[in-house]
């Protein structure tokens, strides 16, 4: 809408400057192609910019959808329950976690968590590491 309001109003303006005689129809032409260009390359830099918005949105979504798709998993951390995903458990290669749910480890029957004998205090930033890259 923005773009035909702008061609409009430079169709406008050519036809007045050569209705008043303000100037020859080729400078007027001239002036109605700078202004068509610098429109055109401000829309497809518009086009551009709204591209990468997609593509950042598209996958964020698909990085939740996967997270909230992914198999969820227990862990008693010395006594104090956790919840995260299989994914974030597995989010990096060749770890505790890679080889606990490997199959080698079976979670507790009556809770349904995994026992890992550690402090509890400092697992949740392990956890943050793995969900975000940072601690």
């Amino acid at each position: 809408w923005i773009l035909f309001e702008s061609l409009t109003f430079l169709f406008c303006l050519l036809r007045m400057n050569m209705d008043n005689h303000c100037c020859d129809v080729e400078t007027a032409f001239q002036t109605f192609i700078t202004e068509l260009t610098r429109i055109q390359d401000s829309a497809q830099h518009q086009l551009e910019e709204f591209k990468r918005s997609k593509a950042t949105q598209s996958l964020k979504v698909k990085k939740c959808a996967d997270v909230c798709l992914s198999k969820q998993i227990k862990l008693d951390i010395g006594g104090t329950l956790f919840k995260t995903t299989e994914e974030t458990l597995l989010s990096q290669k060749d770890t505790f976690f890679t080889a606990m749910l490997s199959g080698s480890w079976e979670p507790d029957p009556d809770t349904g968590a995994y026992f890992i004998d550690r402090n509890a205090d400092k697992f949740g930033s392990i956890l943050e590491y793995l969900r975000n890259g940072e601690v």
